[in-house]
């Protein structure tokens, strides 16, 4: 699979799926809060007060987002459901592991890039001749396929070509990824 148009497509795809399993969540806790809460105030005739249920809201959002991506990505090796569903990973451009701490920078990153009058921040890879935005940047991540995850594992950590050099060359350029391993690497094939 080539780098660009199809990756970032199925990127897209990926975090739409990771926000819409994200507002299940959130829907379900806000519902079982309302619920829990009305059977408490059931003979006070006390409702929620609108302000303090979208602060709640929004408070929980942000958790649920942080937590998410960030378990997501640390316990489950660079995968959240969305991108396991599209066979896509996140890795590591220093490590074949994303350690918890740049995990946690990826998803606060998102959050950064949600704010209304950021949104266009997700623009970036798309323009970007590397196709890394925002969290990539700040996360020292990039999104890859599994073959070509699975092909850059195989890499014994002796090799002659850096890690993030091998990134250079093959993700920012544009080649053919799995190929481009085996070249830079012919001991990993």
């Amino acid at each position: 699979m080539h780098c660009g148009k199809p990756l970032l497509t199925k990127r897209v795809y990926a975090f739409t799926i990771d926000l819409a399993v994200i507002l299940l969540i959130q829907k379900t806790l806000i519902n079982l809060y309302v619920s829990f809460f009305d059977s408490i105030t059931f003979f006070q005739n006390s409702k929620i007060d609108s302000s303090r249920m979208q602060a709640l809201d929004g408070v929980i959002m942000i958790l649920i987002m942080i937590s998410y991506f960030t378990c997501s990505y640390y316990i489950f090796n660079g995968q959240s459901i969305g991108k396991g569903l599209l066979k896509l990973r996140v890795i590591s451009t220093k490590s074949h592991e994303i350690p918890i701490a740049d995990a946690f920078i990826r998803a606060n990153a998102y959050l950064f890039c949600l704010l209304p009058v950021l949104q266009f921040l997700f623009v970036i890879p798309f323009i970007n001749k590397d196709a890394k935005g925002l969290p990539d940047w700040l996360s020292n991540t990039a999104v890859v396929t599994e073959e070509f995850a699975a092909v850059l594992k195989r890499k014994p950590a002796t090799s002659a070509l850096p890690l993030h050099t091998a990134f250079e060359k093959i993700i920012y350029l544009g080649h053919d990824q799995e190929e481009t391993v085996e070249q830079n690497f012919p001991q990993a094939a």
